[in-house]
């Protein structure tokens, strides 16, 4: 059942989420693996938990590559990693949409 209170990262509205200052510290989120990275490694989908934390870091960086090989302005090739303090397992994790799947909360006086 879907949870209304997530919003769903994807290469579309990222770039938007972190100029508006959602992907700042401590902004709440929740993360599993995505259906690519389960397919790719073979991953069992019934330990695919979702796992809760908290942002303390945002990095991102221009994909030369991307830019390169497409043509596209060096601005939609900029991709972004978050250091996440995981609540679930209590540890730090570094994580991304390219690789996972992320839905984070956006306080309701920002919609």
């Amino acid at each position: 059942m879907p949870d209304n209170r997530f919003t769903t990262l994807t290469h579309m509205n990222v770039n938007n989420m972190y100029t508006s200052g959602h992907l700042g510290k401590g902004a709440l989120l929740r993360y599993r693996f995505s259906d690519y990275q389960m397919i790719d490694y073979g991953l069992d989908y019934d330990d695919n938990e979702w796992n809760y934390g908290i942002i303390s870091e945002t990095h991102w960086y221009i994909n030369m590559s991307i830019a390169n090989i497409y043509e596209v302005p060096q601005e939609e090739c900029v991709c972004y990693d978050l250091s996440v303090h995981n609540m679930t397992l209590g540890v730090k994790e570094m994580i991304n949409i390219e690789l996972y799947e992320i839905q984070i909360v956006i306080p309701e006086e920002s919609e």
